[in-house]
């Protein structure tokens, strides 16, 4: 399990592949919403014309019972058929099997940035595809090190540089569109080198593409802000304690310069009172967005 439903998938993908199933119809099976006894039943029985048999038991939270059904699947695990290959897959919520003893926890948290890049690099190598290190990062930083967004995208500019085109920070603008939390990094990024007019351009640009959720995203990002300028820590742990990566960090310290705590605060207020007009519709979020972002420059430089 994990946050990075990607390597969620591409590792039970490399579960299945080590298992050698060469008769999946017969050996593999995905079991919803079972009892335990359900699951020791189907771990039990014995491969047919493979070596082993692959058991997916799919996001397994007991409704009733929860503690009964943990023992029957820790005494099975004592004892398990050596011939089965039993995975609890729980892509939503993981709280309940991490409590089981005698399994090994497989972490799908998101990567690091090197090894995002790293993926990125491989991949279009794999392909014969040329890049520049601008380029790779520039990929990464648009798509938020979501894999799921970067293999998705990686596919796409394959496809579009198999003619000899070589990856480019100038490729990646033309053809990727930026994750929407980025988008707000590099506004509050022009916001606090008092780049007015560019921020005024992109707040435009971006309520072109549709600006739902937009107000939300630039909120989190003062927020993160203010707590950032009242708390001393190493970035590794700010991180943890806000649920954001490193590079999150590192990207809110360079807006923090020339911002006061009282500043941000001011900012964290004055849009909470847009978010609160636009959810009883007395504006559009676009025209707050807009408003939001002019309030923000004169605070900014009062």
């Amino acid at each position: 399990s994990g946050d990075d439903r990607f390597l969620c998938y591409n590792a039970l993908e490399q579960i299945e592949k080590a298992c050698n199933l060469t008769l999946a119809d017969m050996n593999k099976v995905v079991l919803t919403n079972p009892s335990a006894d359900d699951i020791i039943t189907s771990a039990n029985m014995y491969p047919f014309g493979d070596a082993y048999r692959l058991v997916v038991v799919s996001d397994w939270v007991p409704k009733t019972g929860a503690e009964q059904e943990k023992k029957k699947i820790e005494a099975y695990l004592l004892n398990p058929m050596q011939t089965t290959v039993l995975v609890l897959f729980n892509l939503s919520d993981d709280t309940f099997v991490r409590k089981i003893a005698g399994t090994t926890y497989v972490d799908c948290s998101k990567l690091d940035a090197g090894a995002v890049n790293r993926y990125i690099c491989k991949t279009l190598v794999a392909s014969k595809i040329e890049y520049d290190e601008a380029g790779v990062n520039l990929l990464a930083l648009y798509c938020l090190y979501d894999m799921q967004r970067i293999s998705n995208e990686i596919n796409k500019l394959i496809s579009y540089l198999s003619d000899g085109k070589r990856l480019t920070a100038e490729v990646v603008k033309e053809m990727v569109v930026e994750d929407k939390e980025y988008q707000v990094y590099s506004l509050a990024e022009m916001i606090s080198k008092n780049q007015s007019q560019s921020a005024i351009d992109l707040v435009e640009t971006l309520s072109q593409r549709g600006s739902q959720g937009l107000l939300a995203a630039l909120y989190n990002n003062y927020r993160r802000l203010l707590y950032l300028a009242v708390t001393k820590g190493y970035d590794a742990e700010i991180a943890a304690e806000l649920g954001i990566k490193e590079y999150a960090v590192k990207m809110l310290k360079n807006q923090l310069g020339v911002f006061s705590p009282r500043k941000v605060k001011q900012i964290v207020d004055e849009l909470a009172k847009f978010d609160a007009d636009i959810k009883q519709g007395k504006i559009k979020e676009q025209v707050a967005v807009r408003l939001a972002t002019i309030d923000i420059l004169k605070i900014r430089n009062a």
